[in-house]
């Protein structure tokens, strides 16, 4: 009995559990000419902790976050269409969020993911643009998540 109880309690321990480095700034933390750096990150929730929650930009996939994840891309600036695809349960489709967005060049932006509780709407769900000041102390404890592979932009020294 003893050996179901620890396992059940190490089970539980490790749901939602992000793996990667904590955080460090972009490699290159200045923008290059014509582009703009985009961090995406992910608040830790026990809601539909275990899936990953998806970013594109016009159709390109920037990242997939698991829980208490966080990545960064350096993107050449204009006008996008920046969405979330968040899988609440494997019984329904992903919720999608958009947002219009308008990078320019030499600017840091930064955009929270967050699933249950805070400033979230009916399904516990938000997606926004915040502040530096806000996104820095928040980022600072979350994981970090390479760029996604075959994307049409990447990190580091593009």
């Amino acid at each position: 009995m003893k050996k179901y109880i620890s396992i059940a309690v190490m089970s539980i321990s490790l749901i939602g559990c992000a793996a990667g480095p904590s955080f460090t700034p972009a490699v290159v933390p200045t923008p290059k000419e014509n582009m703009a750096l985009v961090y995406l990150y992910r608040e830790p929730a026990l809601m539909s902790g275990a899936y990953t929650t998806r970013f594109e930009v016009n159709g390109k996939t920037l990242a997939n976050l698991i829980n208490g994840g966080y990545t960064w891309v350096h993107h050449p600036a204009g006008e996008y269409d920046l969405k979330n695809f968040f899988r609440q349960s494997f019984l329904f489709a992903p919720d999608v969020r958009s947002l219009s967005v308008k990078w320019q060049a030499g600017r840091t932006y930064y955009y929270r993911f967050v699933s249950g509780g805070g400033d979230s709407n009916y399904f516990g769900v938000t997606f926004k643009e915040v502040s530096e000041a806000e996104a820095l102390p928040e980022i600072q404890k979350r994981s970090y998540q390479p760029y996604v592979e075959g994307a049409a932009i990447s990190t580091g020294a593009v």
